[in-house]
Formats: C-alpha cells, sequence, structure tokens
C-alpha cells in the first residue's frame, strides 16, 4: 500500500531521525555489543561484573532508566532528563534509539502519537460518543490491541503514557490522532463526528495492520429491530462474538484493532440480519427467522474490497419446542461455508503482512533485527507480483542471514531439483529414490545472495540484484516441474501401469500386475477398495494427462479427462442387475459371484470409456504437501465416490428384492385394456421416468375402463367415457405383469377422483412417481 505523504514523512521523522541520531543510534549499538560480549566472557569465567555506565555507551537517556525496559519506563526517563536540562529534540532521539534497540519502534510510535493527541477536539468528540454508551460500544478487553506474539505485554504498553505539558511539547509529533480501545462505530457515527460517509472518509494518518470495526446502518440486534434499539447487551454480545471467531481463525494475522478511524489501514464492515423465513415446522403456529451475516473487508484510503463473505443460519435445530413464539436461529459461523479462506481470510492474511512489512522495510538492519527487515522486504516484492514461482521464492523467506560490514548474504529457496545431480527419471534404476531425492533438492535453500547495503539499508540496487536471482531460479524451477520428468514421475507415482505389459482388452484390467498390487497396499485407507476394481479405476484416470504449473510449485494441477468413478460404478452395478432381473431366482449369481461380475462390468465400463472423452479431472500437487503427506489435494477425494463394499452389499440387497420369477420384457406402449372410445385423455412422462403401467377405476363401479402403458418421454393418448375416476400408475425398472407389475422395486401412485368431461374437451395428465410412491 502507498502511504500518504505525512505518513512517510512522520515515519522518516520517528524512525530513522537525522544523520547524529543516526550516529548516536551507531554508536550505543556498537558499545551494546561489546557488553553482550564482556557479560558472555564473564559468565564463561564464573565471575561476576558490573555493566559499563550509560554515559559510555553513548545514549545518556539510558542512564536514566532504573528498570527493565518498557514503554512505560522510557518516558518517565525521558521526564527525568528534561527536569536535568536535556533538549527534547535530543531525548526524542535517544528515545527512539533505545526502542529500536529493543525492537518496540512501533509501539514507541503509537505511544508517542497517543500521548500528543489525547485531549484533542477529535479525540474528546470519540470519547463523548463512547461515554455515551460505553457500556455497549466498548469490547470486551480481550479485543485489546495485540501485535505479533502479545508484543505489547512485553513493552507494558499503556493507552496513553503519562507525561507533562512540557513533554508533550518537548516531542511534538504532528498530525497524531489518539488510538482508542476497540470499539462499534456505524455508518450514521461517520456523519455525525467527521461530517461524511464511511465511503468518503479518508483516514488522516492510517497505522500498517490496523483495522476498525463498523457495522452498517441496517444491522439488526434481533429481528426487525434496528441495531439501536434492539436488545443492547444481546446486541453486543453477537457482535463481540463474529469478531471473536475472525480473531481466532485469523489467529497472528488479525489485524490490531482501533477505535479510532483516522488510523485504520482497513475497515471491517459488518451487517447482521435476520430475514423472516415464514412458517417453520408441523405446526402452522410456530414463526421463525433466518440470520444473515456479511462481513467485508475494505481498504481503508483506496476503499478497494480486500475480501468478503457470506453466510446464512437457517433454524433448523435451532427451534427445540412447539408453541406459539416467534424463533430465530443462531449467528452463523463464517466457517462453516465453503470459500472461508479464499474468499476472506487468505486475502486478509495477505494484506496484513504486506502492510506490516512496510513497517519493517523503513528500519535499518541490525544482527537484532535483519531476519524481520530481509523477510520485509522479500515480502514487498510479491506486490503485484504475477509469477507463483518468484512469489514462492519470496514467500518461503531467509535463512542463514549474516551482516559482514556493509554486505548482506542470506539463503533463498530455489526450488531447484538439481537434474543434472538426478538424471533423466526414465533412466534411474529406482524410481522411489529419484522422487525422494528431487523433493529433498526442491526444499533446499540453496540460492545463496550477497548483496551491499548502504547505511544500514538495503538500496534499490541490491534490490535490483535480489530479484535478478529469483527470476532467474523461478525459470529453472518452472522449466524442470512443467517437463515431462517430473510428468512421468506423478504418473507412475499417482496412477501405476495396471497390467505388466500394455493392456489390450478389458479383461487385461482384472489381473493387475505384481507392483500395481503393491501400490495399492502401500497407499494404505486411501484406496481401501478392493485391489481389482482399484485397477480399473486407476487405468481410467490414465487418459489425457497434463500437468499446469502456472499457478506454481504449491499449486500445480494434475489433470486427466475421465467419467466420474461413482458414475462408472453405479452402471456397472446396473448391468449386473440387468442381467440377474431376467433370471429366475434359482439361477441368480451368489455372494462371490457378484463381485466377480461387477469387477468385469466395471473394466468393461473403464475400457469402453477411456476411448471416449470424458469430464476434467483434476488434483492439485504441492511440492510441500508431497513431503507432508505424501498425497496431492484431491487424490483421496476422487477415490471416496469409489463405494466398491456399499456397492456390492446395496447390488445383493436390491437382487433380494425381485421376486422369484424372471422379468418379462416390457410391453409396448399403448393401451391394453379397454374400447379406447370416448373423451381424450393424454398422459405425459418426463425423460426420466421409469416404464410406466396407468389405469382408469371408476368410482362408482370400481371397474378398471383402461389400462395402457406408457415410455419415458413420450405421450401416450387414449379415450375413456364421461364420468368420475381414479387415476393409478405405477412405475419401475423390471416388468412381470399386470398381477405383480413391478414388483417390490416398483414405485406405486394413485389421484384423487378426477372428472372426465365430454367429447368435446381433453384431458392431459402429466405423471410422476416418487420412491415411496
Amino acid at each position: 500500500m502507498k502511504k500518504p505523504q505525512d505518513l512517510r514523512e512522520r515515519d522518516e521523522r520517528l524512525i530513522t531521525g537525522d544523520q547524529a541520531m543516526k550516529q548516536l543510534r551507531s554508536v550505543f549499538l556498537c558499545a551494546r555489543k561489546a557488553v553482550c560480549m564482556l557479560a558472555a566472557c564473564v559468565l564463561i569465567l564464573g565471575c561476576a561484573v558490573v555493566p559499563a555506565a550509560a554515559e559510555d555507551a553513548g545514549l545518556a537517556l539510558e542512564g536514566y532508566m532504573r528498570s527493565a525496559f518498557t514503554i512505560d519506563n522510557l518516558f518517565a526517563a525521558a521526564e527525568s532528563a528534561l527536569e536535568d536540562g536535556m533538549e527534547g529534540k535530543q531525548i526524542l532521539q535517544e528515545m527512539i534509539a533505545l526502542a529500536d534497540s529493543e525492537d518496540a519502534l512501533e509501539f514507541l510510535n503509537r505511544a508517542l502519537e497517543n500521548c500528543t493527541a489525547a485531549g484533542s477536539d477529535e479525540a474528546n468528540k470519540i470519547q463523548a460518543m463512547l461515554d455515551a454508551d460505553e457500556e455497549h460500544r466498548l469490547f470486551d478487553t480481550r479485543f485489546n490491541n495485540e501485535y505479533e506474539y502479545s508484543r505489547d505485554l512485553k513493552f507494558g504498553i499503556s493507552d496513553i503514557p503519562d507525561a507533562s505539558d512540557e513533554l508533550k511539547a518537548a516531542l511534538n509529533v504532528k498530525n497524531a490522532h489518539q488510538c482508542f480501545a476497540p470499539i462499534i462505530w456505524t455508518e450514521k457515527d461517520f456523519s455525525s463526528i467527521f461530517g461524511k460517509t464511511i465511503s468518503q472518509f479518508k483516514p488522516a494518518n492510517p497505522r500498517p495492520g490496523y483495522a476498525c470495526i463498523v457495522i452498517k446502518n441496517d444491522t439488526q440486534g434481533e429481528p426487525n429491530t434496528a441495531w439501536a434499539q434492539s436488545d443492547p447487551d444481546e446486541a453486543m454480545e453477537a457482535m463481540s462474538e463474529i469478531i471473536e471467531n475472525l480473531r481466532e481463525d485469523l489467529d497472528d494475522d488479525m489485524p490490531a484493532l482501533t477505535g479510532n478511524p483516522q488510523l485504520a489501514s482497513s475497515f471491517w464492515i459488518i451487517q447482521l440480519k435476520y430475514p423472516f423465513y415464514a412458517y417453520y415446522g408441523s405446526e402452522a403456529e410456530v414463526k421463525g427467522y433466518n440470520c444473515s451475516l456479511t462481513v467485508t473487508i475494505q481498504d481503508a484510503v483506496t476503499h478497494q474490497k480486500i475480501g468478503e463473505m457470506s453466510a446464512t443460519e437457517r433454524l433448523g435445530n435451532t427451534i427445540y419446542s412447539w408453541s406459539n413464539w416467534i424463533a430465530k436461529a443462531d449467528i452463523p459461523y463464517l466457517a462453516n461455508n465453503s470459500g472461508y479462506e479464499d474468499k476472506l481470510l487468505g486475502k486478509v492474511r495477505t494484506a496484513v503482512k504486506k502492510e506490516r512489512a512496510s513497517l519493517q522495510t523503513n528500519r535499518q538492519i541490525t544482527v537484532l533485527n535483519a531476519e524481520q527487515v530481509v523477510n520485509a522486504v522479500l515480502l514487498q516484492q510479491t506486490d503485484k507480483l504475477n509469477d507463483a514461482w518468484q512469489r514462492a521464492i519470496y514467500e518461503s523467506g531467509a535463512k542463514d542471514i549474516d551482516i559482514d560490514g556493509n554486505m548482506l548474504t542470506f539463503s533463498l529457496r530455489s526450488y531447484d531439483a538439481k537434474q543434472k545431480e538426478l538424471g533423466k527419471y526414465s533412466a534411474a534404476e529406482d524410481k522411489d529414490e529419484w522422487l525422494m531425492a528431487m523433493i529433498k533438492n526442491a526444499s533446499a535453500y540453496d540460492l545463496v545472495i550477497s548483496v551491499e547495503m548502504e547505511n544500514g539499508n538495503i538500496p534499490q540496487k541490491s534490490v535490483n540484484k535480489i530479484k535478478t536471482a529469483v527470476q532467474q531460479a523461478a525459470s529453472n524451477a518452472r522449466q524442470f516441474f512443467s517437463g515431462q520428468d517430473f510428468l512421468a514421475a506423478m504418473k507412475d507415482f499417482l496412477f501405476p501401469a495396471v497390467a505388466e505389459a500394455k493392456a489390450k482388452k478389458a479383461e487385461d484390467l482384472l489381473t493387475p500386475s505384481d507392483s500395481f498390487t503393491q501400490w495399492y497396499y502401500g497407499m494404505g485407507n486411501v484406496l481401501d477398495h478392493a485391489p481389482v476394481g482399484v485397477a480399473s479405476a486407476v487405468y481410467q484416470l490414465q487418459k489425457n494427462q497434463t500437468l499446469n504449473v502456472k499457478d506454481g510449485p504449491h499449486a500445480m494441477e494434475l489433470s486427466c479427462s475421465s467419467i466420474p468413478i461413482s458414475d462408472l460404478l453405479s452402471s456397472s452395478a446396473r448391468a449386473v442387475l440387468d442381467t440377474q432381473a431376467y433370471l429366475p431366482a434359482e439361477e441368480r449369481a451368489g455372494s462371490d459371484d457378484l463381485v466377480r461380475l461387477v469387477a468385469e462390468e466395471f473394466a468393461a465400463e473403464a475400457w469402453k470409456q477411456i476411448q471416449k472423452t470424458g469430464t476434467k479431472n483434476g488434483i492439485v500437487i504441492d511440492i510441500d504437501g508431497l513431503i507432508v503427506d505424501g498425497l496431492p489435494r484431491g487424490y483421496a477425494e476422487y477415490f471416496e465416490g469409489f463405494r466398491w463394499g456399499d456397492t456390492i452389499e446395496s447390488l445383493e440387497n436390491t437382487i433380494g428384492r425381485l421376486p422369484d420369477i424372471a422379468a418379462l420384457p416390457l410391453p409396448k406402449a399403448g393401451l391394453m385394456r379397454g374400447n379406447n372410445k370416448g373423451t381424450t385423455v393424454n398422459f405425459k412422462l418426463s425423460k426420466d421416468s421409469n416404464p410406466t403401467y396407468i389405469i382408469m377405476r371408476d368410482e362408482y363401479s370400481d371397474e378398471i375402463v383402461m389400462a395402457c402403458f406408457a415410455l419415458a418421454g413420450k405421450t401416450s393418448t387414449v379415450h375413456v367415457p364421461m364420468g368420475r375416476y381414479e387415476i393409478a400408475w405405477c412405475s419401475g425398472p423390471y416388468w412381470y405383469g399386470e398381477e405383480i407389475l413391478f414388483g417390490d422395486l416398483g414405485a406405486y401412485s394413485k389421484s384423487e377422483t378426477v372428472d372426465i368431461k365430454g367429447t368435446n374437451y381433453s384431458h392431459t395428465f402429466t405423471l410422476e412417481s416418487s420412491a415411496d410412491g
């Protein structure tokens, strides 16, 4: 994010200071390093030593520190130094140097600004708004500002450090704004406090990694009740729950929460509503409301959307008793909805990391902060970077960081598989060993970079040198992983050859090779099915396999053209059932024979389908994921559709429900009983209907006046005399004659009584049958 000019000027003033301050800081750090080395030597010798005087370290202010470093103690030391006549400018410079040595500049900047801004007109307006309803605006203490690993607590920061008017004048921090504890703002608040809407508002001094909570004007605290008019305790509890869930899920990547919009780099805009769901349940008097939640993360300066997520919690089990009352659903937990990571959390994490990195890149590099600053500089290079391979190198961070004078040396992960050492995959004697060695090579931090620093910073020419090295490494890595060696290794690892030689017919899939069987058992619970069935499934996946590496080493997509495995299995089972239904009970297959028959059909289906164009199936290969669990994302999920045992059991149960006699050929469509005279009656069936038998029974005589047979997707036309009739129909896969009809596998339905008018009219009925009849 590009900083406003006044913010850049403030950072330069507070963080770097002028040349004299740099010299003081340099002297202080060198002296501190010498003291640490001396203390280490003394500890080794088992002796004790009194530390050197503060004045010897080059910073007079350190002599006023009476106890361990905290921001509050630093302010107390500044007060004492001011009383003794030290100039305000020198005090500010030395406060900055001491805070920097403790990795606490962020907190000093915050404290300086809070101290200066306290009591300003703007701060008084916000405080007045808070005082009017503090209990229902101020979040619980668990939302107090925290910045990576709760360093606030380490440095003992209070919201507004105690400072005299003289010290405030000496510090003289311009454009300061008080950082209030996290509070709830509404869109209406912006108009009343700042004279503009949130879409028009731009923070004066946004802090990287800070967020302000805002609720939309139409947010409800309960059904049909605006936030301001709802039960304030319940409304506040609801908002706290939403923020707490987000805070826990983001963990260290949650922005620090501020109650002052002037300091926010992002707004968390929340809308909570209770849309009416009408009557619910079996008793009409029970009414209820769903609960909908939308969280929008918006850049406070540009107003561009960072991320957004919506979810609805439906009544469901929320209603636990039946009475004349209005029920409302619980607040939805966003994490239970798909896209939570991609649409919201991931985007927030990226934005917060980049904002916080901007703080680090302004700092001079020392042995104490080198890792933070270098990794911040690396992360900064990913902004607007489209090359996923370069981004992966930067985001992997630096290791083995070393400073020698003005030279900075560190190692990056190059994702270099070192193919010259490995050799060709096809020539490897032990292909598993080749694959493991390749993954190990690609995991190494072997891209060593040395660059020059200037005044403790990484100049642009050194950044350009880093970028050139990363570009070359990314290009080499991409070239290897998009090549045939890696693709061949993945094919063998995930979809090995089924037969000893190339399969020439479907029957070859029924006797998988020893190597395939060993691979199958090595996969453990992932492929908990019959090996012979898995062989056919894997064979079917071996068509048109391609590897797309454009999304980098953590999201390489291996895709193939195939038929969904669950569809193949169900069609195979149906083929066996069709055969068995046309046999009498005594000739039908037993359990063992059914397994064999399904395997044969499945192999035939797989063989037939690989000759056709199927749908695209993709699995995502993460080079690190292969190390952690050995399997790509989506691989195990694909085989979840292959429920072999359940299919065999269901097939046995279905065959057990067949009549003992063999099924008959289906009758021809048309009239089966009746004289076909009278009023025209049309019966329409949907395209996915089973064959259907239809009768019309006279209401008074109970006589069947018409029976016909109809087929899916067609209209059957008959004629019946004028009168009142009950229409009954049944459908099913197998026909056994007008006595047994479709047997236990059929679905049977009937209508209410219908009036058939005279021959001047015609009637059309669309028939559907439920599984229950």
